[in-house]
């Protein structure tokens, strides 16, 4: 058995994590997590064979033999300069390079969706504009041309005109608010008597909305319901906190094509994504009408994710051995 302790100086990072975040034996691995006040015993547990650390946003000196970084919300960008001689690993991938190392979280105890009859689309996230004036500029330069292809500021080259990566990220983050506002506005048009929107930043914008709803309850009303995913605002990938969060609780995931989506969904990946106006009004319409397709997609949901446990472990063992 091998132990991999992770250590975190704030409690509130282990919901990031979902099911990871848990005490729990994963094949040869048992996780166990602690808090900032037990990290002093890493020093002593660090002279012990099979003990193994993934520190949190940086919380104990790595040693890049048996421990890593794991920087949350984010790509390269996220880590201080500091630590980048350190062994680091981040949870998104940024669409401007292919620099980011991702350590892959997946959905570890994968609930079945229950087939509801009177399922409800659910979407949960924040809005917030950051560089307001800059990136209202770009937005009214492509927004029509985003309707036709969700994911056109998702490509490399649309960022070549932009010189640093910290500017790209700025305005990235804004663009997809303002695409997230432009998607709702459509299914509020077609779905607004099935639609539930959570988020207090959202009632500013719409009247349809509900305030922010954390832990169990949000859980509980995934389970059952078409849950529509827009991706993260920190860049480009199909499993990350919120998705994975909506798989472990019986959600069925109907997500914003991502640059990862053919290599998570295979075959089945028009199934579960949508790149444009027609495909996400089709696929909302097969799955809330539709009573057998939705069963069918229920089933190759939990059979994609089912085996999850595994892929993780052979991450943790090709990251322990360089």
């Amino acid at each position: 058995m091998k132990f991999i302790f992770v250590l975190s100086k704030n409690r509130y990072r282990f919901k990031s994590l979902n099911n990871f975040g848990k005490n729990q034996k994963i094949g040869k691995y048992f996780i166990i997590n602690l808090f900032s006040y037990f990290i002093f015993l890493s020093f002593f547990l660090k002279q012990i064979k099979n003990i193994y650390f993934i520190s949190i946003d940086q919380c104990l000196n790595i040693d890049k033999k048996n421990s890593f970084n794991f920087w949350l919300t984010g790509t390269i960008q996220k880590i201080p300069s500091q630590y980048f001689n350190k062994k680091n690993y981040v949870n998104m991938k940024s669409v401007f390079h292919e620099k980011d190392q991702v350590f892959q979280l997946y959905p570890l105890k994968v609930k079945k969706s229950y087939f509801k009859k009177n399922r409800r689309l659910i979407y949960a996230s924040t809005y917030e504009i950051k560089k307001k004036q800059t990136s209202n500029i770009v937005w009214q330069s492509i927004n029509e041309n985003v309707k036709i292809d969700f994911n056109l500021f998702d490509k490399k080259d649309f960022w070549q005109s932009y010189e640093s990566d910290i500017e790209r990220f700025s305005i990235y983050r804004d663009l997809k608010n303002f695409q997230r506002k432009q998607i709702l506005e459509e299914i509020l048009k077609n779905y607004n008597n099935k639609f539930d929107l959570y988020g207090d930043d959202w009632s500013k914008i719409f009247d349809l909305s509900h305030s922010n709803i954390e832990g169990n309850k949000i859980k509980k009303i995934y389970n059952g319901n078409l849950c529509i995913d827009l991706g993260s605002k920190c860049g480009s990938l199909t499993l990350y906190p919120r998705s994975i969060e909506i798989i472990e609780n019986g959600g069925l995931l109907l997500q914003l094509k991502q640059i990862d989506s053919n290599e998570v969904f295979g075959q089945h990946t028009d199934r579960f994504t949508f790149d444009n106006f027609k495909s996400l009004n089709y696929n909302i319409e097969r799955l809330l009408y539709d009573e057998n397709f939705y069963k069918e997609q229920i089933e190759i949901q939990y059979d994609i994710f089912k085996n999850s446990k595994k892929k993780l472990v052979d991450q943790l063992d090709l990251i322990f051995a360089k």
